[in-house]
């Protein structure tokens, strides 16, 4: 994702099977599985899917 400071920033793109995470509920998820805090993600978009479970 474009950042006007550091020319990038890291973002996440999920399509979720039950309910909609949160990003801090992303982030806890991530860091307790050992990735490095730099690379954790600052925005989380979830993409829409149809009715029979495809990305929209």
């Amino acid at each position: 994702m474009p950042d006007k400071e550091l020319g990038e920033q890291v973002g996440a793109a999920i399509v979720y099977a039950d309910k909609t995470p949160s990003l801090q509920g992303l982030r806890d998820f991530l860091t307790e599985r050992g990735l490095a805090t730099l690379k954790l993600p600052e925005q989380l978009y979830v993409l829409p899917v149809t009715a029979v479970g495809k990305v929209d």
